[in-house]
């Protein structure tokens, strides 16, 4: 089983465009292939503070989580002949996507040489041109750190559970938690970070749907199948955990 990985984008381009970025992209991808991938736009600009201000809804860009499906590479005398391949099935999406239609999310990975950076080239819809295009986006991996007391790193999923009105993930990597959640007609989306000096805290909320309990940012051990109540009263259950040095 390949090892949880932590990456940020830092650029794309369109076509024939210049390369450029415009957001703050972070994902977060587990061992089993779970990912949340949360992308804010202007993250040079203060952000409000209300996250439930709609000023801080238009500045979420993409938030999406959901399962990826990942082929390898394949290599002949060193050389590369045919580049891995993954797609990303969405099943919390900010975005409507409509059943039927040809927007699947899918790119060739290629690995920048010498860096632990890698050149995702695909085809999508480009939001700003309704069209579908050539992109390229530039990714790369961060270190994962320990936290705390850890010995070890630590990665866990969860997922909401519900009677079909909600549908949640929320995933930690390390010193990296984030997450988002859709309840209906509203989205949510968090990201936490874990500072040696004030421990876990609040990088970014936007809607008020991810209150999790504060038991999930401690040092305890969670277990695959642990639940967990948040206060606005959604349970969140344990899906997989993975722990590596």
């Amino acid at each position: 089983m390949a090892e949880p990985f932590v990456s940020v984008r830092k650029h794309i381009k369109w076509g024939d465009k210049p390369a450029g970025e415009n957001t703050s992209t972070l994902v977060l991808t587990s061992a089993d292939k779970h990912y949340v991938d949360i992308r804010v736009l202007n993250p040079d600009q203060p952000f409000p503070n209300d996250p439930s201000d709609s000023k801080a809804f238009s500045r979420l860009e993409w938030g999406f989580a959901g399962t990826a499906i990942s082929t390898p590479a394949e290599y002949k005398d060193g050389e590369l002949v045919k580049p891995a391949h993954t797609q990303w099935i969405h099943e919390v999406d900010n975005k409507i996507r409509h059943p039927g239609s040809d927007d699947r999310d899918e790119g060739f990975m290629y690995p920048v040489a010498g860096t632990s950076q890698v050149l995702e080239k695909g085809a999508m819809m480009n939001p700003d041109s309704g069209e579908v295009e050539n992109y390229e986006e530039l990714w790369e991996d961060l270190d994962i750190q320990k936290v705390g007391n850890e010995k070890s790193h630590v990665s866990w999923v969860l997922r909401s559970r519900s009677n079909g009105e909600e549908k949640g993930m929320v995933i930690r990597i390390g010193e990296w938690i984030q997450g988002v959640l859709r309840r209906g007609e509203e989205f949510s989306v968090g990201q936490w970070k874990w500072d040696s000096g004030k421990g876990w805290q609040r990088v970014l909320m936007i809607g008020n749907g991810l209150d999790l309990s504060e038991k999930l940012f401690g040092e305890q051990d969670i277990l695959v199948g642990d639940t967990f109540m948040a206060d606005n009263g959604l349970e969140w259950e344990c899906k997989s955990v993975h722990i590596w040095t």
